[in-house]
Parts: C-alpha cells; sequence; structure tokens
C-alpha cells in the first residue's frame, strides 16, 4: 500500500485546511442556532412556500427550521454538505489522475514494478478515505457542538444525514476520477462531473415543478441521498448502496481504461 499512504501524505496540508475549515464551519453554524430557534416567523413564512420549495430548502416531511433537526438539515444536508463533499472529492480524484499524468509524475511510477489497476486502484482508496475522514469528523464536530448550542438531535439522525450527502460526493468523485484515469484529461474530468453535478442539483429541484420532467427526480444523485429523510429516519440502505456502487462503478471503469492506454509522457 506504498501508493495509497504516499498519496494521502501529499495531501496532509489540505487535509488540514480543510478539516479546520469544516470544524469552524459547523461551529459558526450551529453557535447561531439560539437565535433562530426563538423567531418563530421564519418558521411561518416558510409554511407559505410550496411543499417542493420547502424541499429544496431541505424542510419538507413536517421539518422546522425552529427545531434542531429542521435547521440542520436546512443549512447544511440538503445543499452546502454534499457541495464540499463533491468539491472535495472531484478535485483530490482529478489531482491523482489527470493533473498526475499532466505534470509528468504518473509515468514515473508506473515505471515501477507495480500494476496499473493497483497503481490505481490504491490512489481511489486513497481518495476515499479521506473523504471519510471528512464525512466522520463533520459528525464528531456537530456531536460535540450541537449539545452547546442547546440542540437535542440524536447521533443517528447525524449519522444518516452526513452518510448520504457523503455518498453524493463519492459518487460524483468517482466519475471524475474515472475520467481522469480512462483519459488522462484534467479538462474533461472536471468539466463533465461539473456539469453533470449542477444538471442533477437543479433537475432535483425543478422536477416536482415540472410534470414534463417529474418522472427524472429519480435520475439525480441528490434524489437518492435525501429522499426518505436521513435526517429523520437514518440512511436508507438502498439509496446509499446505490449512490456507492455507481461511484465505486465509475472509478472501476476508469481504472480498467487506464490499464489499456497509453500515458501522455
Amino acid at each position: 500500500m506504498t501508493v495509497f499512504r504516499h498519496t494521502i501524505r501529499s495531501r496532509r496540508r489540505s487535509m488540514i485546511g480543510w478539516s479546520l475549515s469544516l470544524i469552524g464551519l459547523i461551529g459558526v453554524t450551529v453557535a447561531a442556532y439560539p437565535s433562530i430557534a426563538g423567531q418563530e416567523g421564519f418558521s411561518d413564512i416558510i409554511d407559505e412556500y410550496p411543499e417542493f420549495v420547502q424541499e429544496i430548502l431541505g424542510l419538507g416531511s413536517g421539518l422546522s427550521i425552529n427545531e434542531p433537526a429542521g435547521y440542520l438539515n436546512s443549512q447544511f444536508f440538503s445543499n452546502l454538505l454534499p457541495l464540499l463533499f463533491i468539491i472535495f472529492l472531484v478535485s483530490f480524484g482529478v489531482r491523482v489522475t489527470a493533473t498526475d499524468e499532466r505534470d509528468g509524475t504518473l509515468d514515473l511510477i508506473t515505471a515501477h514494478p507495480i500494476p496499473r489497476r493497483r497503481l490505481m486502484l490504491e490512489k481511489a482508496l486513497a481518495v476515499l478515505t479521506t473523504g471519510a475522514f471528512l464525512a466522520l469528523l463533520s459528525i464528531l464536530t456537530f456531536v460535540i457542538s450541537t449539545p452547546l448550542a442547546g440542540m437535542e438531535i440524536s447521533l443517528s439522525a447525524l449519522w444518516g444525514a452526513t452518510v448520504s450527502v457523503f455518498l453524493v460526493g463519492v459518487l460524483f468523485g468517482g466519475l471524475a476520477f474515472g475520467i481522469g484515469a480512462a483519459t488522462g484529461s484534467r479538462g474533461s474530468a472536471l468539466g463533465i462531473t461539473s456539469g453533470l453535478a449542477v444538471a442533477t442539483f437543479i433537475l432535483w429541484g425543478l422536477a416536482p415543478l415540472i410534470d414534463a420532467i417529474n418522472p427524472l427526480e429519480r435520475l439525480s444523485p441528490f434524489f437518492w441521498a435525501l429522499t426518505g429523510d436521513p435526517i429523520l429516519n437514518g440512511v436508507q440502505a438502498g439509496n446509499a448502496l446505490l449512490l456507492l456502487g455507481v461511484g465505486v462503478g465509475f472509478a472501476g471503469a476508469g481504472i480498467w481504461m487506464f490499464d489499456r492506454r497509453d500515458i501522455a509522457v
């Protein structure tokens, strides 16, 4: 697992920055909850929104912004946290594939007596491991900070919501990794993945409003992650396995294609 360890070590400074930023962001948001909890006017205003708008805001299924689950879902789990996981995993996935190839470091590694598939597999595991670390750090930060702000929310709710949105990042990270490994093109990996992430998020938001595209809502990874209200009901096993399976499938396809092409030098 030399490549695995080297890949993680190469991101240690970035991981420190991401970790501190994530802790600070969660801490500040949680600390603001007491000032929102007593403002019933916020909840009254949101109740007047159409149902699909409430869903987009993370306040469907009777969730209220004045309550811990609704507040965290609206401020983090329906928007900000999946975005952060997508940015981190996509950028890391592209970095260890297409960017390394562009910089001329990948061909030096492949010159060593290590099978190509194992090389890329260890890189993929490093990306997944660092992302999982950030997910666990998020849960730990929530567990520590929410009681300090007077928020009563169960560990299963925090676990379910965090894991669900983390797996959205895994899917798009796997796609970016796969494209980067298969093509060696940083622009293609970032462009295609970013475009699909934006398109599927918009689809998830607009599908309930437009009858013509309503059936397509189920094609969005955001629908897979957030349907079933994991903040209330925990991880939805079927949806979680679907997100993980598609992400692993993308990465696996990229590794298979990488094993069969010439590397740019």
